[in-house]
């Protein structure tokens, strides 16, 4: 059991820092567009404090949506007997596309700024397919069913 929630703890850290950090750059590179200078460090620092910001709230949302659609992508994976790694990574996927569009849909307003163009929204849905992906391998199932 500890095992499995490690292995889920590893890749929802990995979701979300992979979240974090494409969600500071779209908005470094939109900044970038209105001739602002950004620096090599201030992108990092950047990077930094933002993932430190969001960890609570967005850390905490990923976690709980990324549970639930682990959970779901194991049974149906049992149900249909269908390889780990496709299910899981549409699973995490699947799950930070609704975190984004449930944000829209139930604030009235975009919770992540990155997210108001859909190259943002895809990258957050990337984020999260990897966050999938991680689970799976950590799980030692990359390619069994």
């Amino acid at each position: 059991m500890l095992n499995k929630v490690f292995r889920f703890s590893i890749a929802s850290m990995v979701g979300f820092t992979f979240a974090s950090i494409f969600h500071t750059q779209v908005i470094l590179y939109e900044l970038s567009l209105l001739d602002i200078n950004i620096t090599l460090t201030s992108r990092l620092s950047t990077t930094y404090s933002d993932a430190i910001g969001l960890l609570p709230k967005y850390g905490s949302v990923l976690t709980v949506v990324f549970f639930i659609a682990f959970v779901i992508a194991g049974v149906v994976k049992k149900r249909f007997k269908l390889a780990s790694y496709p299910i899981y990574t549409i699973a995490g996927a699947i799950a930070m596309l609704s975190v984004v569009i449930s944000m829209q849909q139930l604030l009235g307003l975009t919770f992540l700024a990155s997210t108001r163009e859909l190259y943002g929204v895809l990258l957050q849905t990337l984020a999260g397919a990897i966050a999938g992906a991680s689970f799976s391998y950590l799980s030692g199932k990359f390619d069994q069913h």
